[in-house]
């Protein structure tokens, strides 16, 4: 956390244009508290995709899984809409483009990740 606060100070001093007189101002007046979150909300992206890992880490399933869509909803996405589509069009064709043998096999696979998700669901809701 020490490093956090020495990095809202200076933080404070940027926005305060290296005046100590109004960075004390904004301190006094409550914008220091505002200034601490402006540092720290910007790395929560940077930081979630690790706590899902730490969650699934202590065996915390739903928890990691709702990271893990906050993850998702919070990634931004550079490409236009119709781009996106496109890009998913063709990485779909790569994939059903396959031998039939591993066709086979990815989808037995997804059908024991779906099976075992829901057998975690459903101890997890008996608890």
């Amino acid at each position: 956390m020490t490093f956090l606060a020495a990095w809202a100070v200076v933080r404070l001093l940027i926005v305060s244009d290296y005046n100590p007189v109004t960075a004390s101002a904004i301190v006094s007046s409550g914008g220091y508290f505002d200034t601490l979150l402006g540092t720290i909300i910007p790395l929560v992206p940077i930081f979630i995709p690790y706590l899902a890992l730490l969650l699934l880490f202590f065996n915390r399933v739903m928890p990691a899984i709702l990271t893990l869509l906050a993850t998702a909803f919070m990634s931004p996405v550079v490409i236009a809409q119709p781009s996106a589509l496109h890009l998913a069009g063709k990485d779909w064709g790569v994939i059903t483009n396959r031998n039939l043998l591993i066709l086979i096999i990815s989808g037995f696979l997804a059908a024991l990740f779906a099976f075992l998700l829901l057998l975690s669901l459903w101890d997890w809701a008996l608890l």
